[in-house]
């Protein structure tokens, strides 16, 4: 599976026409599969929004164990999934992946 790394995939819903773009790095002996739920603009509209956001995101990831939800370094809320690469097959890759595309969404 080394060729994950930089892939991003777009998971669609057909008959929406709704989609969730899916980023896949290496960092060190895992991949990490990023995807965003909101962008820049909509998390820094005021401290308020960013304040319910972060514990939207604080309340989810009590709730979760697969998705890990966090700001990036651009502002975004992004959903994460970090999986050892080791023994990742393609199979698993794509579960993960569908089920961070619906918590994304």
């Amino acid at each position: 599976m080394e060729k994950l790394e930089g892939y991003i995939a777009r998971f669609a819903e057909s008959a929406g026409g709704l989609h969730q773009d899916i980023k896949v790095q290496r960092i060190g002996e895992d991949y990490v599969m990023t995807s965003v739920v909101l962008g820049t603009a909509q998390v820094t509209r005021s401290s308020k929004t960013w304040r319910v956001l972060a514990k939207l995101a604080w309340h989810r990831n009590a709730d979760n164990e697969i998705v890990t939800f966090a700001f990036d370094r651009r502002d975004r809320l992004v959903g994460q999934v970090r999986l050892p690469a080791a023994h990742l097959d393609y199979e698993e890759f794509e579960l993960y992946a569908e089920v961070l595309a619906r918590e994304c969404d």
